[in-house]
């Protein structure tokens, strides 16, 4: 490993510092004349990896290890992929410089991939790359360096000044002789040794003891295969032999057992000797296992997972490409970084800078939860946002501008609001009510109709459950009756407080619940910190809304029927014709007369759900939101109200304290979608 073995006042700290006072070069004043400077390095029990003999004794590490050799290649091979950048002064991307052509075509026998892969395989294995720039020569070339090569490193001498503190130049041991270059034509990359910083540290000497282990291994499971996977056996001789006898016996073992054709054949001895034929156990034999616990120590040592090496028995897909991003990240990323740096310091002109392209996989999973957390705290733009997701930014003006928590409205798009129309927030500010920005207006009329037709059409389900009831009701009554032909007859089978009960009890558990769920809404979206109360009032509000609900259905109910009974009295019809008739009455309510009342009733419940949670919020105003997504007819007054702002406790234009106001005219409010 090349040990030198030192008297032990080397250590002494004075010596050791007038020792080194007295180096000149690589060449220090011993007792005999005759030194290189790092003998010191290796008189503290270490040994020289940055000398031409240990640096080629790595290099044949990553041509005779399997493992290390395909470490090493993948990370260079991921650093050549790197991308280089030019920009200028400003930080606008250069497309076509010199520089950039000659990053991406060095010389003309290394494509760019090549060259950074060649480079950083040296830069690993010895601790050390050498860049010789051969330079144009003309005083005002537009192209300073006109080509780059390599050179091999353990052929290579760096030259110090007296002190050993800066580097002159350096000798290249070419194959024509010693070529000297100055330190301008030579780009010195080398990972900084602590013990010797001024000399590269391989990345594989920490690592040779896991190295050799490996390359033994496999050089002895190799002989053991060769063998048939077994040790023919020993010779015991009884009585003792001499040297001469066993050199002999040896000579003429090997004679008659060269040559795998004659693996097996027994050899006949004479004189007194036992054979002892020997065999391997299975442990011995186990050749995976006993290079798996190597090989993990290569993968500590060079930062590429198990994955990279072609060992993935224990290796999900998860847990792989989890390890590949961080070798990515964390090995491959600071590799391309100290690239690009050295190459901006030594080689781009001052008047540019270079970058590089980031390696890394996309972490969309992250890009996510920063632009969720960036939204939630009201820290970013939109463009902000879009921007972290990789998406083109918004060209529109309040993408570009900060929006308050609840109501998502540009920051001083507008001067500030007057006081009666201010809604005080958790943090005691004054803000905008959202629905004054006729954008966000629009957006939340859209999802008040969804969630309105979805509302609708579960109280549809229960309105028609309870006319197909009240049918089979007035058919079974009448069905039971001897006499049906009389005048009052809908009076005896129709009981009106039995069918308001029945629907009232039908109706008012969903319609509790939609107002409360429009009360919640409301006060969601006016960032509220507690939770909507379904107070006393607004219960008493609900039980007489749905008291005159179910009085006001049955009551057109039984209108209709009556005409129904007088004409068929009148006609002298069976019993089955006027059945008929019923029937007739209520398949109408199935469609048309039930879908309106369910529209209606939950329209209703809404609009008392939302003001109310106005109110609970501390809004002073409530607004007009005009639905126009509504597949009916257009109600144009309706239309002209969208943004009409009124206080929470006066009633809008048209009359009505909110859309669908059961007070009002059924003009106002049969069939409307508008909210608040």
């Amino acid at each position: 490993m090349g040990f030198a073995i030192w008297p032990k006042p080397i250590f002494n700290f004075m010596k050791f510092k007038d020792i080194l006072s007295k180096a000149k070069g690589y060449v220090f004043n011993s007792e005999d004349g005759r030194g290189d400077k790092y003998a010191l390095y290796r008189s503290m029990g270490r040994a020289n990896f940055g000398d031409g003999k240990n640096q080629t004794k790595l290099l044949s590490y990553n041509d005779i290890s399997l493992y290390v050799n395909r470490a090493v290649d993948k990370r260079a091979e991921k650093v050549s992929e790197v991308e280089f950048v030019l920009k200028d002064s400003k930080g606008k991307v250069v497309e076509r410089n010199w520089v950039i052509d000659l990053l991406n075509k060095p010389n003309d026998m290394h494509t760019g991939k090549q060259f950074w892969k060649l480079f950083q395989k040296h830069y690993d294995i010895t601790g050390n790359a050498f860049i010789h720039l051969e330079r144009d020569g003309e005083l005002f070339s537009k192209n300073p360096v006109k080509s780059m090569h390599l050179l091999t490193p353990n052929l290579v001498t760096v030259k110090f000044n007296p002190e050993g503190t800066e580097i002159t130049g350096y000798d290249y041991a070419s194959p024509t002789g010693i070529i000297s270059y100055t330190t301008d034509e030579v780009i010195y990359a080398f990972n900084p040794d602590p013990s010797c910083p001024l000399r590269g540290e391989s990345l594989l000497r920490s690592g040779v003891r896991a190295i050799e282990t490996e390359i033994t291994l496999a050089e002895y499971h190799a002989r053991v295969l060769q063998n048939g996977g077994k040790v023919d056996g020993v010779f015991k001789f009884k009585t003792p032999l001499n040297k001469q006898q066993i050199k002999e016996m040896k000579e003429a073992y090997i004679e008659e057992r060269a040559g795998a054709a004659k693996a097996d054949i027994p050899l006949f001895l004479g004189g007194e000797a036992d054979y002892i034929r020997l065999g391997l156990n299975p442990e011995e034999l186990s050749y995976l296992e006993s290079k798996v616990s190597t090989i993990k120590d290569i993968t500590a040592l060079t930062g590429v997972p198990l994955a990279l090496l072609g060992v993935t028995q224990q290796e999900t897909f998860a847990n792989a490409d989890a390890a590949i991003g961080v070798f990515l990240r964390e090995t491959i990323k600071p590799l391309i970084i100290n690239l690009v740096s050295l190459l901006d310091w030594r080689l781009v002109p001052e008047e540019f800078e270079l970058d590089y392209v980031d390696p890394t996989p996309e972490d969309v999973d992250r890009k996510i939860k920063l632009a969720t957390a960036a939204y939630g705290t009201d820290s970013s733009t939109i463009n902000e946002r879009r921007s972290m997701l990789g998406l083109e930014p918004s060209t529109e003006k309040e993408a570009d501008m900060l929006f308050v928590s609840f109501t998502k409205t540009p920051i001083g798009s507008e001067p500030a609001a007057p006081a009666e129309k201010s809604i005080m927030t958790k943090a005691g500010k004054a803000m905008k009510h959202p629905l004054q920005d006729p954008e966000f207006r629009k957006m939340y009329g859209d999802v008040q109709l969804k969630r309105f037709d979805s509302r609708q059409s579960r109280m549809l389900k229960d309105v028609q459950a309870y006319f197909k009831s009240q049918k089979l009701r007035i058919i079974d009554s009448l069905g039971g009756l001897k006499q049906f032909k009389k005048k009052g007859l809908l009076d005896e089978i129709f009981d009106t407080s039995l069918e308001v009960k029945i629907a009232r009890d039908s109706v008012l558990p969903l319609l509790r619940q939609f107002l409360a769920e429009a009360g919640k809404d409301a006060t969601e979206m006016l960032d509220y910190d507690f939770d909507f109360t379904v107070t006393s009032s607004i219960e008493r509000w609900i039980d007489d809304r749905v008291n005159v609900f179910a009085h006001e259905i049955n009551k057109t109910t039984f209108g209709k029927l009556q005409d129904q009974f007088s004409e068929s009295f009148e006609a002298g019809e069976t019993r089955q014709q006027l059945i008929s008739r019923i029937e007739g009455v209520y398949d109408g309510f199935n469609d048309v007369r039930a879908r309106t009342i369910a529209r209606t009733e939950v329209h209703g419940a809404m609009q008392k759900g939302t003001v109310e949670g106005y109110r609970q919020a501390g809004s002073p105003i409530k607004i007009w939101v005009w639905a126009s997504g509504v597949k009916g007819g257009v109600r144009e007054e309706h239309a002209a109200m969208d943004g009409q702002e009124r206080p929470i406790d006066m009633p809008f234009s048209n009359g009505l304290m909110w859309p669908g106001d059961p007070s009002g005219d059924p003009g106002e409010t049969v069939n409307c979608e508008c909210t608040i």
